[in-house]
């Protein structure tokens, strides 16, 4: 599947590409943050910071006073966090190769690497690898309905506005 096909994922991608150019501030940067969660809960039931292992809250207090629960928790994540391919310290080749293999396009259509890829990459292979409680990827058939929908409402308004200009 083609991240680009999901709806809304254009418009986050360019949104995302004049954030950058346009070197925007914090709440703007917040803003699209946001944007980006409420389409990743969307399409896979989870956002990016909920692929990473949390520690407990009181982490900080168990390192003073046990010890050896913390390193027990440390090795926890550790572990869980091996599970995963999509990291960081990947080269983008090595990232889009992988999500290729689980089935996943993340490229535009001169095949560069999208600037959402490391926005997206681990909700994929979590969804894609049962990692992440709630993770799921997105229905074929929703899509295609979203997209359905989407175009039959922009057709519309087309019709419209040809008829009003006549």
């Amino acid at each position: 599947m083609r991240l680009l096909d999901l709806p809304g994922i254009r418009d986050l991608e360019n949104l995302h590409l004049l954030n950058d150019n346009a070197h925007v501030g914090i709440a703007e940067q917040d803003k699209l943050s946001n944007r980006i969660d409420d389409v990743s809960v969307k399409y896979f039931g989870i956002t990016e910071p909920e692929t990473y292992y949390a520690f407990p809250d009181d982490f900080e207090e168990l390192k003073r006073s046990e010890p050896e629960e913390a390193y027990r928790l440390q090795d926890e994540r550790d572990e869980f966090e091996a599970q995963f391919f999509c990291n960081a310290n990947r080269p983008f080749r090595d990232l889009l190769s992988y999500l290729q293999n689980l089935g996943w396009d993340l490229t535009d259509e001169n095949g560069r690497p999208l600037r959402l890829l490391e926005r997206f990459a681990r909700q994929i292979e979590a969804a894609a690898k049962g990692l992440v409680e709630g993770a799921h990827l997105p229905s074929v058939k929703a899509v295609n309905d979203e997209k359905w929908e989407t175009n039959l409402a922009e057709a519309a308004k087309q019709y419209v506005k040809r008829k009003a200009h006549g």
